[in-house]
């Protein structure tokens, strides 16, 4: 196999310094100050701390303002966040063909987030009807370019295509390598990929639901949401590792506590029903309006949740949970990921999951 550089996640460092005076110029209606930082690199770690609000309220058109201005000064870094926010439409208008372009400048001056950004564009097809054509194989190139200069995510993107014989031959042996790789450095994407391999018997793996189990468990336990998730499913359902519905409600409830509509929707009929916990069906409600404000995370809207729990869920919202209020199946299944991708386009090398994560028995 190619020979992979030791991994390392290049994320922006924050400062909280700098966040503060940034509080304490909004308090003051200090607009101008905010935008007014001395270096390119200021404004770049102003505009991650306003964009995550973390030391600070959250303010993207402010964070794509500043980074926009530091990387008309010239911040790779910067540029690319820029170039995400263009790409997402994130706190400004979406314009997915300059986005395209910046990733492919940046990616010639060797910035691998950008090789990786371009390859997700690519890979995913999101740009075709904007002049954009997808095209696998140039994304393959670029994740293994990007993976071979130790960019972690890009080494889960590579692994999952070459293990569905997308932009080049299927090639399991080597896929399942290269997601070892990315466990090595400590990246909770592989961990979780690989164990749905295992649940599915991809890869040329033998099916393995104890193996499975293990490896949602670890990346579970590295807060990856759909791990989470996973690891709740195992327990529900007793495969690889012996049946636990209260473990099972904890897992829930950890993954939905990070946002995972699914999640909230199982704890919320385990609740309602009584499933391995007490009755509570005042909680039920809110998990399931919490699921339905989160609906558009869902693919396909709520149907992965069954017929009845979409009954459910809008009679909760328009009538408040009682004792009539229909039973809906518990939403089993492993959640798969396919190709990590920033959602965050400040945290550089930090994957979550992208527009081509499905959902397979």
């Amino acid at each position: 196999m190619e020979s992979l550089a030791p991994p390392g996640r290049r994320l922006p460092s924050e400062s909280k310094t700098l966040a503060m005076e940034l509080v304490a110029a909004a308090s003051e209606g200090d607009k101008e100050k905010e935008l007014s930082l001395k270096t390119p690199e200021e404004m770049f770690l102003a505009a991650n701390a306003l964009h995550q609000g973390k030391h600070i309220p959250a303010d993207k058109e402010t964070a794509f303002a500043l980074w926009k201005k530091a990387a008309e000064a010239g911040h790779p870094k910067a540029m690319y966040s820029y170039a995400g926010c263009l790409r997402n439409g994130d706190g400004t208008k979406k314009d997915l063909p300059t986005a395209v372009s910046l990733f492919e400048r940046l990616g010639d001056q060797g910035l691998l987030e950008a090789k990786h950004a371009l390859g997700l564009v690519l890979s995913s097809g999101e740009g075709e009807d904007v002049g954009i054509p997808q095209d696998e194989e140039r994304a393959l190139e670029l994740f293994k370019a990007a993976a071979t200069g130790g960019f972690v995510p890009a080494i889960h993107a590579a692994a999952s295509m070459m293990e569905a014989g997308k932009g080049g031959e299927k090639e399991d042996a080597k896929a399942v390598q290269w997601l070892e790789v990315a466990m090595e450095a400590g990246d909770p994407m592989a961990y979780s990929t690989l164990a749905t391999w295992y649940t599915a018997g991809r890869a040329g793996l033998e099916l393995d639901h104890k193996k499975a189990f293990e490896l949602h468990l670890q990346a579970a336990n590295m807060n990856m949401p759909r791990a989470q998730y996973n690891t709740a499913v195992h327990y529900l359902e007793g495969t690889g590792i012996e049946q636990n519905l209260p473990e099972a409600a904890a897992w829930f409830e950890r993954a939905g506590a990070l946002g995972m509509p699914q999640a909230m929707l199982n704890l919320g009929k385990m609740l309602e029903n009584g499933i391995g916990v007490e009755v509570d069906r005042e909680r039920a409600l809110k998990l399931y309006q919490a699921a339905l404000r989160a609906e558009g995370q869902l693919e396909g809207g709520l149907a992965t949740a069954g017929d009845d729990t979409m009954a459910a869920l809008f009679e909760a919202k328009q009538e408040g949970l009682s004792s009539e209020t229909k039973k809906g199946n518990i939403a089993r299944g492993d959640q798969a990921d396919e190709h990590g991708e920033d959602q965050g386009v400040k945290r550089l090398g930090e994957s979550s999951s992208s527009s081509s994560e499905k959902a397979s028995a």
